[in-house]
């Protein structure tokens, strides 16, 4: 990397050339978390050494189109005993350079929680279909799953869905997700908040990111760390959470009612310690995906995977990004909006 400082005169050409061949890297999708990061902790520190803005930041992805699928459950509450929680289900398709919605085979309808996964298999195949062709040329979709804060922490990546030949396949592997809130998206307020903050996330560099964000390694009590999160941009949760589920809900509450743009926190405890869990957020935070929803969610998912020892299933990821967010009917407890597919 030092010999390719000394072949430019000016030592913002050296960050600018590498800025774009990380865009090129990541639009191959042939990269790796590991060549990203290393890549861009030599920009990041030539740019500070140099006094050298990044150009790239979070807007070096890729021209190319992709599709996300938006997908939102709305609590309904318990229906009986044996059949547990319901949920209003929407679902839309959005491509980044169009501002409506792509029309496709989609549905609303009302079902048990645990039987969403059961949906997802032909929403999924429905919506690649549709922005495979022309004009969107699109490949495989991003899904995007609003969550309301009752099911924030549901393993959902250990749902069963089909994929082309009809074999069944974990969600977590079958394709690239990120969790996002429901309340936030029925929440005018907290909209604005994320947009406000969401640019500050976007203008900081990889390098400064982790100290940007809230660490927390103690249990907060109810509404304190609301407090914390107000002008922050994200946070580090390293705290055990509460076992009680009110208590723990509180907490969520909390993180969602801030409008704090990205939110990690581990579901249980893991043996590691406040500092040995802020070590392994800050290593996904200095990977640069943060604010590239479709990188970020690639990435989430390889770490997932390839985790020897399953260390990042332990961890939840919460991320809401203002560009896009669910078109959803003013009142969606109106049994007249409901076309049920179950």
């Amino acid at each position: 990397m030092y010999a390719l400082l000394t072949r430019f005169d000016d030592p913002s050409l050296a960050v600018r050339f590498v800025e774009h061949a990380i865009a090129k890297i990541k639009a191959s999708k042939q990269d790796t978390p590991e060549q990203i990061a290393a890549l861009t902790a030599w920009r990041e520190r030539i740019a500070k050494a140099y006094n050298v803005r990044p150009e790239a930041s979070k807007a070096d992805q890729s021209s190319e189109r992709q599709g996300y699928l938006l997908v939102t459950l709305e609590y309904f509450g318990q229906k009986t005993s044996t059949q547990g929680a319901s949920v209003n289900v929407f679902s839309e398709l959005r491509v980044t350079g169009k501002e409506n919605p792509v029309s496709f085979d989609n549905f609303s309808g009302k079902c048990p929680f645990n039987q969403v996964e059961k949906s997802l298999s032909d929403l999924i195949k429905n919506a690649e279909q549709a922005v495979a062709v022309a004009p969107y040329n699109c490949s495989k979709i991003i899904l995007e799953l609003f969550l309301p804060c009752i099911h924030l922490e549901a393993n959902v990546a250990a749902w069963e869905v089909r994929n082309e030949e009809n074999s069944t396949r974990l969600l977590g592997t079958h394709r690239p997700f990120v969790i996002r809130s429901y309340e936030r998206a029925k929440n005018l307020t907290s909209k604005n908040c994320i947009e406000n903050k969401w640019q500050h996330l976007n203008a900081t560099s990889a390098d400064e990111l982790c100290d940007k964000f809230h660490l927390h390694k103690k249990c907060p009590s109810k509404g304190a760390l609301e407090v914390r999160l107000d002008k922050k941009i994200g946070l580090k949760f390293c705290a055990e959470l509460p076992t009680d589920l009110t208590d723990r809900r509180g907490i969520l509450e909390d993180i969602i009612n801030a409008a704090v743009p990205v939110a990690l926190w581990f579901v249980e405890g893991n043996g590691f310690t406040p500092e040995e869990r802020d070590a392994q957020l800050n290593k996904l935070l200095k990977m640069d995906c943060v604010a590239d929803f479709a990188r970020l969610a690639r990435t989430w998912r390889e770490l997932r995977e390839d985790s020897e020892n399953n260390d990042w299933k332990h961890l939840k990821l919460l991320c809401d990004c203002p560009d896009r967010w669910p078109r959803l009917p003013d009142n969606t407890q109106d049994d007249d909006l409901l076309v049920s597919s179950y």
